[in-house]
């Protein structure tokens, strides 16, 4: 649960408190991308620079399931001072996930991060653990308190932006407020950006229906709801998964420290055109909004039911039994920009981040986006960055096109992906799968059939053996950290 700390309600541009020589940045979005960039930039700059947080939704909005931090990710946490806050947050020995046959209760194979590895070559295995978004967002919110030159509002949706004579630009919400005049504003609002089309041109015009359908799930506590067998996995493993042609389900613990016990479910719904499709399948209207969307009355009763007659027989009774303890859902098919150019003829100090520069949907953005407040941050760095107490925009946008690159890189990796197991799924239809419903044609598809089920084996031997020797597999405290982490920690500037 998100806590109910108030944080300041209204912004005062520098000009009006501070006198026009301090500059005054403001980050619309307070999720990862700009809760990350914010509080580095708080804690990095000091009083040189005035910030703003704005954030549409309220403070007690809810943030999403897992997010397993890269070296970017980790590095991020180090600059804004809270990698010490990283296992209040994150789940120990849930960096390991075991792929199960669609019937069966033993893995076929399991990726994990193995001790002797992780000591070797930290770069490659070092502690990666499912981190709480929640808790995430409030850890960095925390560090943004201490600091009388940064404020963060709530509820406070930004829609206008003009520029004025002087390069600055004036932000305003809905309601015609106005919010204030700044030097720079960084776009952090994701998906749904109101000031995305300022900087960039979409050849989608900014929305772009994948086909990929994800009913998403919580259990709070599967230990008192769930079968045995499922928690048994689930203890063996941080994350458990099973896959065919046209099926596929993925279990994932996300909760905040052992304690926590929380699981996240993901059905993926690939034989069906649309979410409209779907929803008329269930019974069900199309949500209006994020929090109608998040079904907890008599519609997740429907959807339950829905899900446990597609599975029908074909999935082993403990999938069967992680649908039937699930105490809300939602059910949503995964929106994405379209082909991205940054626009040459921007005059306003506008730059985007995260997925307003371009959505990667599930399985990267957040991750992406945490990089992308990392390189913000280190040209903020630059003795050229600020000069007479002036923003060189021109330098602090020189990494908006990398930026924009990786996550199209990303996004047409993840959609050829798809189509070649949706055109699978539509050609064959579903069943048991095969190692062609995941390769591109022109793999030898013969040395994957020798190779993977050896691996898959040999994973398997290896992750038993760990167990056995240590009582535990996966990354704890105690785990080796990325190498960058470790000089920045070295350094002291984690603290």
């Amino acid at each position: 649960m998100q806590d109910n700390k108030q944080y300041p309600t209204s912004v005062e541009h520098a000009s009006d408190s501070l006198g026009a020589t301090t500059p005054c940045v403001a980050i619309c979005g307070a999720g990862i991308a700009g809760l990350t960039l914010a509080a580095i930039l708080s804690r990095q700059l000091g009083d040189r620079v005035q910030l703003a947080v704005f954030e549409r939704a309220s403070i007690d909005r809810d943030q999403g399931y897992g997010l397993d931090l890269d070296e970017h990710g980790q590095e991020a946490l180090v600059k804004a001072g809270v990698y010490h806050r990283y296992w209040d947050v994150s789940r120990p020995y849930s960096d390991c996930m075991a792929w199960f046959p669609m019937h069966g209760t033993e893995p076929i194979g399991v990726m994990f991060r193995p001790a002797l590895l992780s000591r070797w070559f930290p770069s490659m295995f070092a502690a990666r653990p499912e981190s709480n978004r929640g808790a995430l967002r409030d850890i960095l919110l925390e560090a943004l308190e201490d600091n009388v030159k940064t404020s963060v509002r709530f509820d406070t949706p930004v829609t206008g932006i003009q520029l004025q004579n002087d390069g600055r630009a004036t932000l305003s919400t809905q309601t015609g407020e106005a919010l204030g005049t700044f030097d720079l504003i960084i776009d952090a609002m994701g998906l749904h950006s109101t000031l995305r089309d300022e900087r960039v041109l979409d050849a989608a015009g900014g929305r772009v229906d994948t086909g990929n359908i994800m009913i998403h799930g919580v259990i709070q506590n599967p230990e008192t709801r769930c079968c045995s067998e499922l928690v048994d996995a689930l203890d063996r493993f941080g994350t458990i998964s099973t896959f065919g042609r046209g099926h596929a389900i993925f279990v994932q613990r996300f909760g905040a420290g052992m304690e926590d016990n929380r699981v996240s479910v993901f059905y993926m719904v690939s034989h069906l055109e649309n979410e409209a499709e779907l929803l008329g399948q269930i019974g069900i209207d199309k949500p209006d909004s994020r929090a109608s969307g998040i079904m907890r009355d008599e519609r997740l009763e429907l959807v339950k039911r829905w899900v446990l007659e597609d599975m029908g027989e074909v999935l082993d009774p403990l999938w069967r039994n992680a649908i039937e303890c699930l105490e809300r859902v939602t059910v949503r098919e995964e929106v994405t920009h379209g082909l991205t150019k940054l626009r040459s003829d921007c005059m306003l100090p506008l730059i985007c981040v995260g997925d307003s520069l371009r959505n990667c949907g599930l399985g990267g953005g957040g991750i992406l986006a945490m990089q992308d407040a990392i390189e913000m941050s280190k040209l903020f760095e630059d003795e050229k960055a600020i000069v007479d107490n002036k923003l060189n925009l021109e330098l602090l946008r020189s990494n908006e096109q990398e930026m924009l690159k990786r996550k199209q890189d990303f996004s047409r990796r993840k959609a050829v992906r798809f189509d070649q197991q949706r055109k699978r799924v539509l050609e064959l239809g579903r069943g048991p799968g095969s190692l062609a419903d995941w390769f591109p044609a022109g793999v030898p598809l013969f040395l994957a059939r020798l190779i993977l089920p050896a691996l898959g084996k040999f994973s398997s031997a290896w992750y038993r053996r760990e167990r056995r020797r240590r009582g535990k597999a996966g990354s704890d405290a105690g785990t080796s950290i990325y190498p960058n982490v470790r000089k920045l920690l070295e350094r002291g500037e984690g603290f």
